[in-house]
């Protein structure tokens, strides 16, 4: 938002825009989740605990976000570090234990990559660490699609 601080709190112009972002994108999730998912049984399915899961770590990363807002954490790491790096270490190792679960190895490899990054980010400084997350995330998903491509080619 133009004018605000970058690792400043959000405005209360701000607020009302990421709710409504939020909303929508739930939305849109849970409308093409359903349609994908139609008709879809066995291991392509997650389980229920798996989803319990998932969704207890994402509600507690945020948990966390709000603790070390409300304790007066410094900016730089409340809204600099955290949220660009330990979303993806929550995300990704969960992810990467329920794929080696599965036997899905190249997902399971994806995953732990994207832990990697997370990890990485965390040794850069708040602005670093977005570049670090952006840079990361954008490699291992070229990556993936590398292999993809060269496995269908083959």
């Amino acid at each position: 938002m133009l004018g605000q601080h970058p690792y400043a709190h959000p405005t209360v112009v701000a607020v009302p825009g990421a709710i409504a972002f939020g909303i929508v994108n739930t939305v849109a999730t849970f409308a093409v989740a359903k349609r994908a998912t139609a008709g879809v049984t066995g291991r392509t399915r997650l389980r229920a605990s798996e989803i319990v899961i998932s969704v207890a770590l994402w509600i507690g990363v945020f948990a966390v976000m709000g603790v070390l807002i409300a304790t007066g954490v410094s900016d730089s790491l409340t809204y600099g570090l955290y949220p660009a790096c330990v979303p993806l270490i929550a995300a990704g190792l969960p992810w990467a234990a329920i794929m080696a679960g599965r036997a899905d190895w190249r997902r399971c490899a994806q995953a732990l990559a994207i832990a990697v990054v997370g990890i990485a980010g965390l040794f850069a400084v708040p602005a670093g660490a977005w570049l670090v997350a952006g840079v990361g995330i954008c490699l291992v998903l070229l990556g993936t699609a590398a292999i993809v491509a060269r496995r269908q080619r083959a």
